[in-house]
């Protein structure tokens, strides 16, 4: 097979020959490209670590003889959204355990249980969502950042060949 003929046509050329206006665009974008990707591929990443390591902590949870087993055993999955809720509510529930009776508490204070939980679910959601509105707006913005190079191209030519209907010299 023999290559292609040399038409002349580079893209490099083609970016290095543009103004000013429309190269700061396309590097722009491409720096914004690489920064999404990056964070997609953390977010695969760490996405698919949590749910593993959420897999593992339920079967170990319901397969555990008592919480205290589980308790001590919650560092072997440090990636478990699911584990750092459950370790939440247990020290709130050991919390409130331990001032009363042995064993006893009162039921209005599973109130505190409940916000503890609430509380980690939401740390662990917002670890979990971090990064995701740079996406957002990067998604939706990107286009029309884009459509800057040809317009801004279009006014730096224009600059340069002066106004229109009056005659200008070409090199």
């Amino acid at each position: 097979m023999t290559p292609a003929p040399d038409d002349g046509f580079s893209i490099v050329e083609l970016i290095f020959a543009a103004d000013l206006v429309v190269q700061l665009v396309l590097f722009g974008l491409l720096g914004m490209s690489i920064a999404c990707w990056g964070i997609i591929l953390n977010k695969w990443n760490v996405v698919r670590r949590a749910q593993a390591q959420s897999a593992g902590f339920t079967e170990a949870f319901w397969k555990a003889a008592s919480l205290d087993d589980i308790y001590q055993r919650t560092g072997r999955w440090p990636s478990s959204p699911v584990a750092e809720v459950f370790k939440a509510g247990y020290v709130e529930l050991g919390r409130l355990t331990s001032g009363g009776q042995h064993g006893q508490m009162d039921l209005g204070l599973t109130e505190n249980i409940e916000r503890a939980l609430r509380r980690a679910a939401n740390v662990e959601l917002a670890q979990l969502e971090r990064l995701i509105p740079f996406l957002a707006t990067t998604g939706s913005t990107a286009p029309f950042i884009g459509l800057l190079a040809p317009s801004g191209g279009s006014c730096a030519r224009s600059r340069r060949s002066g106004p229109p209907g009056r005659p200008t010299s070409r090199p």
